[in-house]
């Protein structure tokens, strides 16, 4: 939820340009974007027995998928990316703080945002998506659990659980994709460059917020903090010999 840019927004602010390489750090699915459970891939805190769709209620990949992957298929034109993961009263149990969550949006709670309902026509109406979707969503995957191959999306067939046992859950998932790789122009002695590729005078840069010459097309775990660290090593020696 913090994560807005604002080292992106000042450096270009004062001159500086962006890479022509740009990605997202890998998406993550929660419930409550300052606090991650983790259940299924440690990275999404929902079941993957569960049925994940967009807010139109379609359901657009496998639950159980990469969660780096899996944020591209419910990016949205305006507002910000996120899903509704449905539940029926057998998977729900494997959701954390489900029923926390279920009072706290009764108690008006912006942010969390999780309903119950007796059936998935009522679900549909709280969650605002249209039902006649939704429902043919969940009759189509129960097919799928039924035949036991998820031929639509792929989903590993032991993840496979049919929505169908009263009540039901719809709980909104917020895609916290941790940030930008690629970012700013910076030279190998971390200084932040314009438009012409010179120095802004005073300007630094380290981590992933200039990485667009060290991560290349894909951003490997942790390599984040060693870039950090060693280009601001970097940085801080060149900053010393302009005093």
């Amino acid at each position: 939820m913090g994560n807005v840019g604002d080292g992106h927004l000042a450096a270009l602010d004062l001159g500086a340009q962006m890479t022509e390489f740009q990605d997202s750090m890998s998406g993550v699915f929660n419930a409550n974007p300052y606090d991650r459970g983790e259940v299924g891939d440690p990275t999404n805190d929902y079941p993957f027995e569960a049925l994940v769709v967009d807010m139109d209620g379609k359901r657009r990949f496998k639950e159980d998928g990469n969660s780096h992957e899996q944020k591209f298929h419910f990016k949205r034109p305006v507002g910000r990316n996120t899903a509704w993961v449905i539940m029926d009263s057998k998977t729900s149990t494997k959701f954390f703080d489900l029923d926390e969550f279920v009072e706290r949006t009764a108690k008006g709670d912006q942010i969390i945002q999780a309903f119950k309902a007796d059936t998935i026509e009522e679900l549909a109406a709280k969650i605002e998506v249209p039902a006649k979707t939704l429902t043919a969503e969940v009759e189509r995957y129960n097919k799928l659990v039924d035949q036991g191959e998820d031929t639509d999306q792929g989903k590993d067939a032991k993840f496979l659980e049919a929505v169908e046992i009263g009540p039901f859950y719809g709980v909104l998932l917020y895609d916290g994709t941790r940030g930008i790789y690629g970012g700013i122009q910076s030279s190998k002695d971390a200084e932040v460059l314009n438009a012409n590729g010179e120095p802004i005078p005073g300007l630094y840069a380290s981590g992933v917020i200039s990485s667009g010459d060290y991560l290349g097309d894909y951003y490997a775990g942790r390599q984040a903090l060693t870039l950090a660290s060693h280009m601001g090593y970097i940085a801080g020696k060149t900053a010393s010999k302009k005093i």
